[in-house]
């Protein structure tokens, strides 16, 4: 590994409380921030990034907020809008410190476009492309578009009383017939899948979660609320694609299935992202069949997250 020397395993912010329902109780400016950068810049886990697909990974979710953060912070110009963020996930993510590098692919003047690298130990694990917009004014004259769902925002600060306690984000359904992914398990019936979320930590310690940030976090989680169905998950997404038409606003994002359709262990899935002032913008996932369905370590416990840290931070 290229560390010489121990690194602490967590910021001096983050709070020594234990994650899970306890959180339910601890002040969100107390909560531990998805990653700490160290000494070296690079991006490390705390506990809530972790993954629920497989031990010693972290959430896809984390990564497309992580790559947003980062293009953001080193190519985001005043006037220019990020547009599209595109995430190619052919690996899974370690649970361990990241370093995320970024290019300026082209400056104009109404299109900016970065890519962006993420790495462990310098071997690339995933990547992006990020594509900043400048706004203008709409057209003239009228367009079709597809059936549109009139959804209202949930109150934020108001959790739903049916939804299960989440250490990482409050949840509330979309739709009254729409099945909200509250578990991995099979659907009682084929239903639509939507679903609004809060992210309750910050992507990065020190850095504001801002309304682009937590939109951008919603991106993976189309391939799990297009692909859970009555014998549960069995597709794992390859990567996602998110277009946002406007600036996002508030702190409550949602997902709503347009459609999926697959062949040969094949997927397209694609839902609306909305935030509390409507249609915000579209995002598109492929993914794979898997072998079994996904989620059987969501609730194994047996892993030390902790320690997987610490392993990877240590000399060799």
């Amino acid at each position: 590994m290229s560390t010489t020397e121990p690194t602490p395993m967590t910021s001096p912010d983050v709070t020594d409380e234990p994650v899970g329902g306890a959180e339910e109780t601890i002040p969100e400016d107390r909560l531990p921030a998805y990653f700490w950068r160290d000494e070296q810049g690079r991006f490390v886990p705390n506990e809530v990034a972790a993954g629920l697909w497989a031990p010693n990974t972290i959430s896809g979710r984390m990564v497309g907020g992580l790559f947003g953060h980062a293009l953001v912070e080193e190519h985001g110009v005043p006037g220019y809008r990020l547009s599209r963020l595109n995430v190619d996930l052919f690996r899974s993510i370690p649970y361990a410190p990241l370093t995320v590098k970024t290019e300026l692919v082209r400056a104009g003047g109404r299109i900016r476009v970065a890519d962006a690298r993420m790495e462990h130990d310098g071997k690339l694990i995933s990547r992006a492309t990020a594509v900043f917009l400048r706004p203008s004014q709409e057209p003239p004259g009228e367009l079709w578009h597809g059936e549109r769902v009139d959804v209202r925002a949930p109150d934020p600060n108001v959790p739903h009383p049916d939804m299960p306690p989440n250490p990482r984000v409050l949840g509330w359904p979309m739709l009254d017939d729409a099945q909200p992914l509250v578990s991995t398990g099979g659907t009682e019936k084929v239903a639509r899948g939507g679903r609004w979320v809060r992210d309750r930590h910050a992507m990065v310690a020190g850095t504001p979660l801002t309304p682009l940030i937590r939109a951008l976090m919603v991106g993976d989680m189309t391939s799990p609320t297009v692909h859970r169905g009555t014998a549960g998950i069995h597709f794992i997404n390859t990567d996602f694609t998110l277009v946002l038409t406007r600036e996002p606003v508030g702190e409550v994002f949602g997902l709503l299935t347009l459609d999926q359709h697959s062949n040969d262990g094949i997927s397209c899935g694609l839902a609306h992202l909305y935030d509390s002032a409507g249609l915000l913008g579209t995002c598109m996932t492929t993914a794979l069949a898997n072998a079994g369905p996904l989620g059987e370590f969501v609730n194994d416990s047996s892993f030390n997250r902790r320690a997987a840290v610490q392993q990877r931070m240590s000399p060799e």
